[in-house]
């Protein structure tokens, strides 16, 4: 019994899709984790392939077979984890379990394991055998060990740590997933375990896309026990998810198109028996085939969640082929520089070209605890590197207030320093009346392949670039714009439609519905102004 892989084939006991107790038996994703199972473990996964139970399978076993050991569980939500807690619950409530057909082999190591329950639990008067704490958040072992959950990181050392759905607690409550990386992860020893599964969500911003990427940059290299492993289960790989195709059936077009795709630029050639399957999922509006059955890595970080804003547009952008392309900046047609000058020296700008009946987005710099000169010189930085030279320079209405200590405006700061036309966009009375806009605007944009590279600023992760957080600028739950570090390059971008109905972009006083209200208080005073 010092084998692990023995004990968890013989030890342990899961619940089938029929609710019947059977023996755990890893099956072929779980084989694949374990035979590569690493001391810091980054796992990118689609739905339901049976990782989380293989994880507390792994748990249970931890806390069972090691002395004065602890085991955490973290989640994005408390209720997940306590129902993950409850899986180690019911490996020790089945270590003994006995089946009514069970051979001589299968009793004499029930018999065996209920003499190691009554040395790690409590024997109560009826008999059982109880752990020396059960708590919904907590239990604990005569041998000293422990297994706790929470959905944020408590503090002191840890040995073994499970964190599930990063992506989602990262989407939703940032400042918890931070706490999980900067505090939980530091908590684990060199020796220690940490496993991170997660479905993604959010885009190529936030603590989940970054940990996966620093995981996917090792691959292939010789890893320090430090160093992240990656792991990518998509969900093909599963024979759940696969149908018998009927004689003479026809895909549709969509699913053609999808994997032939999938097969010339990632060389990942799926089975008719999957496609079928995918066809048919694809097809249920509930579901976000990225996110949740994401077929490539990179599918799952492109994925455009629905509470993303401009959701809808952007997934029909990508439809039409109108993202990654690539165009030369002509020297007969303005280019147009929107600027955000955020909270905290946090600056974001967008360049924009029109050409005939498309606008296309050139590309864009964003940058933490920066001033307006540092961004200038990063703005002529990125001229010179793409052969133009910005026409105007399009600036928030706070541009035009004193923000530095000679007490000038940012405005007169650009105008001093070479910049030959700097305008204020006012402020415009509802921000969703503006974002309204940007959704009716964005079906005439092309936006080039550099948009959606991430922008080095010193750090190893970067900033998210200009497509990243266009893609995830979204709401919360409540509703309201989640202002985070995909919000400045959001705001910047609207403000070229702000411009727009000022009359500050040539060519554009008409083109685009409704603009001519945008500029206007009586829409507000409608009620436009509080427009979901």
């Amino acid at each position: 019994m010092n084998n692990r892989l023995w004990r968890l084939e013989h030890l342990y006991w899961i619940k089938n899709v029929d609710g019947i107790v059977i023996p755990f038996r890893p099956n072929e994703v779980q084989r694949k984790f374990l035979e590569r199972q690493h001391g810091r473990n980054a796992i990118l996964k689609a739905r339901q392939l049976g990782l989380s139970t293989l994880v507390g399978v792994l748990m249970a076993d931890f806390v069972f077979w090691n002395e004065n050991k602890t085991a955490a569980i973290i989640d994005w939500r408390l209720p997940e984890g306590q129902k993950k807690l409850l899986g180690v619950r019911f490996q020790w409530e089945h270590l003994d379990y006995v089946p009514e057909d069970a051979e001589r082999e299968r009793r004499i190591i029930a018999w065996l394991m209920r003499e190691k329950k009554r040395r790690l639990g409590t024997v109560k008067k009826d008999g059982s055998i109880v752990p020396v704490t059960a708590t919904a958040n907590k239990l604990a072992f005569r041998n000293g060990s422990v297994i706790y959950t929470d959905n944020t990181f408590r503090g002191g050392t840890t040995q073994f740590m499970h964190v599930s759905e990063l992506a989602k607690m990262a989407k939703r409550f940032p400042d918890r997933a931070r706490e999980v990386v900067n505090g939980g992860f530091e908590s684990v020893p060199t020796n220690g375990t940490i496993i991170v599964e997660s479905t993604h969500e959010g885009g190529r911003s936030g603590v989940n896309y970054n940990l996966m990427k620093t995981a996917m940059s090792k691959r292939g290299k010789p890893l320090l026990p430090v160093d992240w492993r990656f792991f990518f289960f998509p969900w093909y790989e599963e024979s759940r998810y696969q149908l018998d195709v009927p004689e003479g059936y026809v895909f549709r077009d969509e699913t053609i198109e999808y994997f032939t795709r999938m097969k010339e630029v990632y060389g990942v050639d799926v089975p008719e028996s999957a496609r079928l399957w995918w066809e048919w999922k694809n097809g249920q509006s509930d579901f976000n085939m990225g996110e949740e059955y994401p077929t490539v890595p990179d599918e799952a970080f492109d994925a455009i969640g629905d509470d993303a804003i401009y959701c809808a547009q952007f997934r029909k952008l990508r439809r039409d082929n109108r993202i990654g392309c690539r165009f030369v900046v002509h020297s007969y047609a303005p280019v147009y520089c929107t600027w955000d000058i955020g909270v905290a020296d946090h600056m974001a700008t967008v360049f924009f070209q029109k050409v005939g009946g498309e606008t296309r987005i050139i590309g864009g710099i964003q940058a933490k605890k920066s001033c307006v000169l540092d961004m200038l010189a990063r703005v002529r930085d990125f001229e010179q590197a793409h052969g133009f030279k910005v026409f105007r320079h399009l600036l928030p209405h706070d541009g035009g207030h004193h923000s530095t200590n000679d007490r000038k405006t940012n405005q007169q700061t650009l105008e001093e320093n070479g910049c030959r036309d700097v305008r204020l966009v006012p402020k415009t009375g509802s921000v969703w009346l503006s974002i309204g806009e940007v959704r009716s605007f964005l079906p005439s944009t092309v936006w080039h392949e550099r948009c959606g590279e991430r922008i080095e600023d010193g750090s190893e992760e970067g900033l998210p670039g200009l497509l990243d957080c266009m893609e995830s600028y979204h709401v919360d739950q409540n509703g309201k714009i989640d202002h985070d570090d995909c919000s400045h390059f959001a705001d910047a971008f609207r403000m070229f439609i702000e411009a727009a109905c000022h009359g500050l972009i040539e060519g554009f006083e008409s083109s685009i519905v409704g603009m001519e209200c945008l500029g206007t208080a009586s829409c507000y005073d409608a009620g436009v102004a509080d427009m979901p």
